[in-house]
């Protein structure tokens, strides 16, 4: 049975709408003349709203946020200010790391759709928090970056004594850790400037008091700041996501409850793309959509956490898990997935399996929608509703579901469906070829393949045979189980017992060798082997090689060769185009597919050309190339013909779960017909006339 998955995932900015004015009531202030002059600073009043306020820092990790600091209400805020930049390389210059002073707290109402975690009591005030903090005056554009519990890579919060080690804002943002389990907070805004504020002519000033309260002398006070509008309303992103599992109505089960696994350890305080620039970063995306598209190379956290800590962890249906964000994995290299731990009980209905009813089980279960993997982002609430398990196994522990492989897992994953070898950060599977197409009688393949966990490999040793013990005290499994492929009869007739050759690193192999049945005319067949290995302890991984037994194929109608114009019998030159029509979802292994193209008497040369894509894109196509060879018109003769090469990727591309296939391929061809001569035929065939049934086209160029 094939392990599927389905959640309906639904992911919301979370956001706090405000009904009151916030108003920031400041005391007098003193004024003078005196024009300030370079270097002077100036005092800006900046007001913050942050995610969840009302709920923050609570020291219990299951109650509404993770970590005990830093305290927004403690005036753990610190500012960065760069010069506006004119080389998008590099950004604008560091001129101040500064420390925020909290000046007042404005509570408000809240009308968004709240409830307390802890109490159940629905929310209904929710807090801005105004700040002050003295920034250079500046006729010039400035970059700030406002920041909360901003590390670094030792996990040392940066301070006015540990200050930024950076000199451009470029520098930035790889060096913002945030770990253990922390919150942080952080925003960046562009300024226009900072200019001073003057009243009837007259600049107006700071009115700090010193350490004991007494007024400062007018000689030391700042020059006070005009409103900026863009700080009226700074709304700080945190890098947690909020996560929750809950159960569809529907559902064969009730979800009893629920723990995030796996997730990352340490995270990126501000996110920032690798690729795109410095300053390629989301700040007020309003929809999960358009945060999603702004991670476009974005690199987090790969270290992951470890093992299932059930009891003190778990949490009921809707009762929200805080984790640092994580993008979608990377098929290229190796990784670890991130998920949760479900416990279900299965319902006492017909439509659950007997063996099930009225049971409860755990699964293991990775992020992941109906659309594929889930990237897990930052500031956005993410609500999974369970619709159905399908699985081959039901555990009766967490534990035993913790060590068993993911439901969803990288395996199964439609996107890793086709390539050759996968890993999952602690062990490797390889398997050549990953599918083989029989046409005719029976035939037996051998597929070659190896396994081997990636730490501690020399240790394990698998000597001929399924299962063995290994010095280290590991065992291996190796298996190659039969299974059929969607709707279609059966293709395999038997598979052998894999022969395994010492499989302890990626220079060593097995095989398995697997029967198919002969072609049947009218039908195709289609099977599949799943070879799957396992270090103990470890997550399974398999590879799915699939067998197909069809007929010899024909080239789909609309296959054609046409002239754009008449001309005489003697004419050369004519533009004619060779359209090759393929059937829709062929076998991975008949590619890359070569066709080779005659014409009868050389009538045709190739020629180069230009085409624009559906994306109004040009393209230069190159002449194809000419080859000699067995003639298709003449038994025991030569002749010239040209090739087209297809490959898997021009011929299949995958969207979503499924595969979109492109099936015309035209040819760009110039008449060379002989004196008097004004027809000539076209046969067209794969090159070793291995797969499809040789098709004749009959061009006619004169009148």
């Amino acid at each position: 049975m094939k392990k599927i998955f389905y959640i309906l995932s639904v992911a919301v900015i979370f956001a706090a709408a405000c009904t009151k004015e916030m108003t920031h009531e400041q005391s007098v202030r003193p004024t003078t003349t005196v024009a300030p002059s370079e270097g002077d600073m100036a005092l800006v009043t900046f007001k913050v709203n942050v995610p969840e306020a009302s709920l923050y820092a609570t020291p219990t990790r299951a109650q509404h946020q993770i970590g005990e600091q830093p305290n927004i209400e403690n005036g753990d805020l610190f500012v960065a200010v760069f010069g506006g930049g004119d080389d998008e390389t590099i950004g604008g210059q560091l001129q101040h790391y500064l420390k925020a002073k909290l000046a007042e707290t404005i509570e408000h109402d809240y009308t968004g759709p709240a409830i307390d975690e802890e109490t159940g009591a629905t929310i209904t005030k929710t807090y801005t928090y105004v700040y002050e903090v003295l920034l250079p005056l500046s006729n010039d554009p400035l970059v700030l970056e406002f920041m909360v519990g901003a590390c670094d890579k030792d996990g040392n919060l940066y301070t006015l004594e540990n200050p930024l080690p950076v000199k451009y804002e470029a520098e930035l943002m790889p060096t913002l850790y945030s770990r253990d389990g922390y919150a942080a907070y952080w925003q960046r805004i562009r300024v226009s400037g900072v200019h001073p504020k003057v009243v009837n002519g007259e600049y107006v000033m700071t009115d700090y008091e010193d350490d004991q309260g007494a007024m400062l002398p007018d000689a030391d006070q700042d020059y006070v700041a005009e409103d900026i509008p863009a700080l009226d309303n700074v709304q700080l992103i945190r890098n947690f996501a909020k996560v929750t599992f809950t159960a569809n109505e529907d559902a064969p089960f009730t979800l009893e409850n629920f723990c995030l696994v796996d997730t990352p350890i340490s995270g990126s305080v501000a996110p920032y793309s690798t690729t795109a620039g410095y300053n390629t970063v989301y700040t007020t995306a309003t929809g999960a959509g358009a945060v999603t598209a702004a991670y476009e190379g974005y690199v987090n956290s790969q270290v992951l956490s470890s093992g299932v800590d059930w009891d003190n962890k778990k949490l009921e249906p809707g009762d929200f898990d805080y984790m640092y964000e994580r993008t979608v994995p990377s098929y290229s290299t190796g990784f670890a997935e991130s998920g949760a731990m479900l416990e279900v009980k299965w319902k006492n209905i017909a439509t659950v399996d007997e063996a099930l009813r009225g049971q409860t089980k755990f699964y293991k279960v990775v992020f992941k929608g109906k659309d594929g993997y889930m990237p897990i982002l930052r500031n956005i609430q993410y609500n999974f509703e369970l619709e159905d398990i399908v699985s081959e196994q039901h555990y009766a522990t967490p534990a035993a579901a913790y060590a068993g492989p993911w439901l969803g897992d990288v395996s199964a994953n439609v996107a890793t469906a086709m390539l050759d070898e996968i890993g999952n950060g602690k062990s490797n599977i390889k398997v050549s070829p990953m599918s083989n197409t029989s046409i005719g009688a029976s035939k037996s393949f051998d597929i070659d393949f190896y396994f081997y966990p990636i730490a501690g490999n020399s240790e394990v040793v698998v000597t001929n045979g399924a299962t063995s013990a290994a010095a280290g005290g590991k065992t291996v499994t190796i298996s190659a189980t039969m299974m059929t492929e969607g709707n279609y009869e059966q293709a395999i007739a038997s598979v052998g017992t894999p022969v395994v050759y010492q499989v302890n690193n990626k220079d060593d192999h097995a095989t398995v060798t697997v029967t198919v049945k002969p072609s049947v005319t009218g039908k195709v067949l289609k099977g599949k082997v799943r070879v799957l290995g396992q270090v103990a302890g470890m997550t399974a991984l398999y590879r799915d090689v699939i067998f197909t037994v069809m007929e010899k194929q024909e080239f789909e109608t609309g296959s054609t060769a046409s002239s754009v114009t008449k001309m005489t019998a003697d004419a050369m030159g004519q533009d004619v185009t060779v359209t090759i029509q393929l059937p829709e979802a062929l076998p991975r292994d008949m590619f890359p597919l070569q066709i080779k193209i005659e014409a009868q008497n050389n009538g045709i040369y190739s020629v180069p050309y230009t085409y624009t894509d559906s994306e109004n894109v040009e393209h230069e196509v190159s002449a194809l190339p000419v080859k000699s060879g067995p003639s298709a018109f003449t038994t025991g003769k030569n002749s010239y013909y040209f090739l087209k090469t297809i490959t898997y990727d021009d011929y299949a591309t995958l969207n979503g779960l499924t595969y979109e296939y492109t099936t015309a391929f035209p040819c760009k061809f110039k008449t060379r017909l002989a004196a008097g001569s004004n027809t000539t035929k076209i046969r067209i065939n794969d090159l070793n006339n291995e797969y499809f049934n040789q098709t004749e086209l009959d061009l006619e160029v004169g009148s």
